[in-house]
């Protein structure tokens, strides 16, 4: 199926470079989440503006996952304990780090795959009234075999979350692609496994986002022969079905192995905004955009957000407040090091009707890549970025 761009939507359209730089500024350097933190911590503000955290805290090879929190803006974090169960071992980098939402009612869920003692895709419900995650709750089908990970979380209202992952229980031979999974939290358990597509990218996590009426989006590296493009789908019965798979862009992107790169997605009212890395037919590395306003059915023409940037790539969406989109994803600095800077993060900022902001760079030590960032809005006046700086979680603080 092929991406259909009507003219009402490409008449608004998303053009680069049409609106002024990123006025967000950051602090000059990042401070540690926690000691033995690594990847990219997650993080979430509550009603009150306090800064719910879960970080995965490496120790003697192994990494488990913790719930920390600040009541002082992020000066300081404060170790609230594991997670996990002890004695598990959890996947904490890259396209595989766990994953953290809070739902209308602040009630906060925390998602990760456990590799040791067996491997697991697994989801905690934090209790306010105890303080305290619940035992971790199986996403998979018990029947279920073969490997699966690179999962991402949703949530809905009434206790409800969603999970998207890759599957391996479907491939006849070594080499096949993945399936992209999905299951719907409810009553404490999930519910049975539904397959919504078959030849994925089998290192590119797949993307969850709920609408506020309840619409349900998945998207997903769709491997075709090596063609790379970016798929979706839709529910509207909280996940008991999903549309046939449409193309979010036909970038012609063509590789013979997995650019462990996967879409993000951002639900603004009727909106859908998708952001992806792709080098298409060009071979440029590069961070596209585009949006939907009718549920897939038609897309806007995508642009490049990374502009003049070098080997962009990991993009994230966040919401701005009270209203706004913007996009985080790492790259280098053109003009330092003859393009051969550290990688580090930036900010690009997208206009309600379209217009995209020049790329800020965030603060970064040039001594190590800053990779897989990750931004959430405290308020109409800061903006949290946390990112893997080397091997250490650190987070970084922003006025707009």
């Amino acid at each position: 199926m092929k991406p259909i761009v009507s003219a009402a939507i490409a008449a608004i359209g998303l053009s680069a470079c049409s609106a002024p730089g990123a006025t967000a500024r950051f602090e000059t350097a990042p401070r540690l989440v926690a000691p033995g933190a690594v990847g990219t911590a997650q993080f979430l503000f509550g009603s009150g503006g306090d800064i719910e955290m879960i970080a995965a805290i490496g120790n003697r090879g192994r990494s488990r996952l913790d719930a920390l929190t600040s009541r002082d803006g992020g000066d300081t974090f404060r170790d609230l304990g594991p997670i996990t169960e002890s004695g598990t071992d959890i996947d904490a980098q890259g396209e595989n780090a766990p994953r953290f939402a809070m739902d209308r009612e602040e009630v906060l869920y925390a998602l990760w795959r456990q590799d040791v003692p067996s491997q697991q895709i697994l989801l905690a419900v934090h209790d306010w009234r105890t303080g305290k995650y619940s035992k971790p709750i199986p996403v998979r089908d018990a029947n279920a075999r073969g490997l699966a990970g690179f999962a991402d979380l949703g949530v809905g209202t009434g206790g409800t979350a969603y999970v998207v992952w890759l599957d391996e229980r479907d491939q006849k031979r070594s080499g096949d692609s993945s399936s992209v999974y999905f299951a719907r939290l409810g009553g404490g358990r999930f519910s049975r496994n539904v397959r919504i597509a078959s030849s994925a990218c089998s290192c590119c996590r797949p993307a969850v986002a709920v609408a506020d009426d309840g619409t349900i989006y998945v998207a997903w590296r769709h491997d075709d022969h090596d063609l790379r493009d970016i798929a979706l789908a839709t529910s509207h019965d909280g996940g008991r079905s999903f549309s046939p798979m449409g193309f979010v862009a036909r970038d012609g992107w063509r590789l013979h192995g997995c650019p462990e790169s996967g879409p993000s997605l951002l639900a603004a009212g009727r909106r859908l905004y998708v952001a992806w890395y792709t080098q298409g037919t060009e071979a440029r590395s590069r961070i596209r955009l585009s949006y939907t306003d009718d549920d897939g059915k038609t897309f806007a023409a995508p642009v490049d957000v990374s502009q003049a940037t070098l080997d962009a790539n990991h993009p994230h969406l966040v919401a701005m407040k009270p209203s706004g989109v913007a996009v985080t994803f790492e790259a280098r600095d053109p003009h330092e090091g003859n393009g051969w800077s550290a990688l580090v993060p930036y900010l690009v900022e997208i206009g309600g009707a379209g217009a995209v902001s020049a790329p800020v760079a965030l603060a970064a030590p040039k001594t190590a890549d800053a990779i897989y960032p990750y931004a959430v809005a405290r308020d109409a006046n800061s903006l949290f970025v946390s990112y893997a700086l080397g091997d250490q979680a650190v987070v970084v603080r922003g006025r707009v």
